[in-house]
């Protein structure tokens, strides 16, 4: 994906996510009284797994996937997660681990919803030898039968570890059930 098309996937969601906040001439006299104002928040644990690919660890290749964590929709175009990840090629000779806090937005508000995620956190890994550091990721994924109690979601995650002598990445494609 280049440049100019990553910024406008980036603007549309932004300019989707903003469209649905409200207006100042919707707020009520009471409200304008009130100090804040408060809704309740949809809250989900997050199990998935599904095929990686470890690269940057001196044994580059395929990888198993698994990831866990909480979900937190504190509005109807955004979410609030926490995500640990864990990628391991079969012989368990290379692994990375990472776990952070990040942001997921969901343009649409329909049962079946696209969303971008980022986060930000620590992550270990084994390779040629042990690296950690801050871990960056980044997704893109599928909202399906999204309903206030359960759903599921189909996701491409990639991350990385900035660590001054390697830069383990990993790339996943997870099936995830949040409930």
């Amino acid at each position: 994906m280049n440049k100019t098309t990553t910024r406008s996937l980036i603007a549309v969601s932004l300019l989707a996510f903003s469209l649905q906040a409200e207006e100042v001439g919707d707020i009520t006299v009471p409200e304008s009284k009130s100090l804040e104002r408060r809704v309740q928040t949809q809250n989900f644990t997050i199990l998935g797994f599904g095929p990686g690919y470890l690269q940057g660890l001196g044994n580059d290749g395929f990888s198993y996937h698994l990831q866990g964590g909480w979900w937190r929709e504190a509005h109807p175009n955004a979410a609030i997660r926490i995500l640990s990840d864990f990628d391991f090629r079969p012989n368990f000779k290379n692994w990375k681990a990472a776990a952070g806090l990040g942001l997921v937005l969901l343009p649409s508000r329909q049962s079946i919803s696209p969303f971008l995620g980022a986060d930000f956190g620590w992550g270990f890994a084994d390779g040629r030898k042990m690296a950690n550091g801050f871990d960056l990721g980044g997704s893109v994924g599928m909202q399906l039968f999204r309903t206030a109690s359960t759903q599921m979601s189909v996701e491409g995650r990639s991350s990385v570890i900035l660590d001054g002598d390697q830069t383990p990445w990993s790339n996943s494609l997870a099936l995830s059930v949040e409930f």
